[in-house]
């Protein structure tokens, strides 16, 4: 009859009495071995994934927690698997996570690890808007505003340029103007 841990117990019977004897199969438990993680270092919005390797002298199961990590990292409690995808306002930032494997025995024991993941900036290109179709009649004066939009955190700052316009049509901080 196994009663889990490592330790069950023996029916020792005769046609009228039953008699169970405890024994433990296993000894004193052991804590398990965790594998090195290597730091790393990854852009923003890019995904980390790798999967912890532990053993146990025991033989017990082992399971995986994280102590301490960046928001939105994730570990599979059963399979060890690590993710983090850093968001656009994690980037250019040192993250140090620390996990444990600890294992079924009893008393549960365990082993624990950290590593740095680094996680560099990019640069996003700013979003223009469609600007549809503009009439304007003949002394008139167009304005148009056309404001970039960077999902960069922080936004950077953005200067604007026309590459080809017709004569005396100028842009400012996007606003586009224009008197034929």
């Amino acid at each position: 009859l196994n009663v889990g841990f490592g330790r069950y117990f023996i029916p020792v019977y005769t046609p009228t009495t039953l008699t169970l004897q405890a024994s433990v199969t296993n000894g004193p438990n052991t804590a398990p071995t965790l594998a090195a993680i290597p730091n790393a270092t990854i852009y923003e919005r890019t995904t980390l994934v790798f999967t912890n390797t532990a053993s146990d002298p025991n033989g017990d199961q082992i399971l995986f927690s994280l102590v301490s990590s960046p928001t939105n990292a994730t570990l599979g409690l059963t399979t060890g698997i690590f993710s983090w995808t850093p968001t656009e306002a994690q980037g250019n930032s040192t993250n140090v996570v620390t996990l444990r494997a600890f294992d079924s025995g009893s008393p549960s024991s365990s082993a624990t690890q950290s590593f740095t993941v680094t996680v560099l900036k990019t640069n996003h290109a700013p979003v223009l808007p469609q600007i549809a179709t503009q009439l304007i009649g003949v002394g008139g004066t167009l304005t148009v505003s056309n404001i970039a939009v960077d999902a960069d955190v922080p936004a950077n700052t953005l200067t604007y340029a026309l590459l080809a316009a017709p004569t005396g049509v100028t842009v400012t901080n996007g606003i586009i103007t224009w008197s034929p």
